[in-house]
């Protein structure tokens, strides 16, 4: 085997010597958060969108242990402006503050 196949997998044999785990692996660190956050109810659409991706992502919480506060905001930019003057492009810029409190301890 050539030395340059012997340095292509050698990061992948360290990765595995240190016990790495992806977070959303079976075994993932992030588990912990299956079907265990509330999302607070969305008061916007693009709150509405967010929280959607949210529980598809982590499941919705029957007995939660953490409360997700979510508050979005949005704004357009124009990109493409033909000659007349008209916008024909827009870029949406999207941010979101978020809070994630333990329901157990209220932190």
């Amino acid at each position: 085997m050539s030395l340059f196949k012997y340095l292509l997998i050698l990061p992948f044999l360290a990765l595995t010597a240190c016990g790495f785990t992806p977070v959303y692996g079976t075994d993932g660190s992030a588990n912990v958060l299956l079907n265990s956050v509330l999302v607070q109810e969305p008061k916007t659409r693009d709150s509405y969108l967010l929280t959607r991706q949210l529980e598809k992502r982590l499941g919705r919480a029957a007995d939660p242990r953490f409360d997700l506060g979510v508050s979005v905001s949005t704004s357009l930019k124009a990109l493409g402006i033909d000659s007349i003057g008209n916008i024909n492009q827009y870029n949406l810029l999207g941010t979101a503050q978020y809070t994630l409190r333990d329901t157990q301890t209220g932190l």
